[in-house]
């Protein structure tokens, strides 16, 4: 009895991992052109592009989306208990884009996800100091931290920093006080946003 028992428990976790793969979802089948504007479709199943992207101000920020899937696997500030939580994949294939925005309650709550990501930073658990050029990882980035979110966008195509601080900006998300800059293989530039310019990091730890 004990042997059927276990036996039905494997074949349970399976069916539940099996229904947890990522759905990819194209921009074809969420939105319709009636006037040359796109519209997202009210339908509950696509609320994470709802709530994350606006086409329209994407595309007005000079952000292409062609495609999205949700991105499953927990990463570093998922242990830190943010209020919101969003992580898409944008465009799967080749020119994907990786893009994570964690929401806290404040900027304590904020400034501890960020400073614990930076002492076990990617897959090899870089530690990585305040202002420090170093290399974070193999493809472009983008890091962004205000007082209660953090955002990660990662690529292995080159990031258009300027593009998605407008698109934030058509959101009402500012007030950055960390900029953090990658190309390829290159070393991280640390900066921050004042008056609307990009001046070098003065955010001290």
């Amino acid at each position: 009895m004990r042997g059927c028992y276990f036996a039905f428990m494997v074949l349970l976790m399976c069916a539940c991992q099996e229904s947890k793969k990522e759905k990819v979802v194209d921009m074809d089948d969420v939105i319709s052109i009636p006037k040359d504007e796109k519209r997202i479709k009210s339908d509950p199943a696509n609320d994470s592009l709802s709530t994350l992207i606006s086409l329209i101000q994407a595309e007005k920020s000079g952000i292409r989306i062609s495609a999205l899937a949700p991105v499953l696997n927990p990463m570093f500030p998922d242990r830190f208990a943010p209020s919101k939580t969003r992580k898409l994949v944008l465009n799967p294939g080749k020119d994907s884009v990786l893009f994570c925005q964690w929401v806290f309650k404040d900027t304590i709550r904020t400034k501890n996800a960020f400073y614990n990501w930076l002492d076990c930073f990617g897959p090899s658990c870089k530690s990585i100091k305040i202002g420090e050029k170093k290399n974070f990882q193999g493809d472009h980035m983008l890091l962004l931290v205000n007082d209660t979110s953090i955002t990660f966008v990662s690529s292995p195509i080159k990031i258009d920093s300027k593009s998605w601080l407008a698109y934030f900006e058509k959101l009402k998300i500012e007030n950055w006080r960390l900029i953090l800059e990658q190309t390829a293989g290159g070393k991280a530039k640390w900066n921050q946003l004042k008056k609307g310019e990009i001046e070098t990091l003065k955010w001290i730890r």
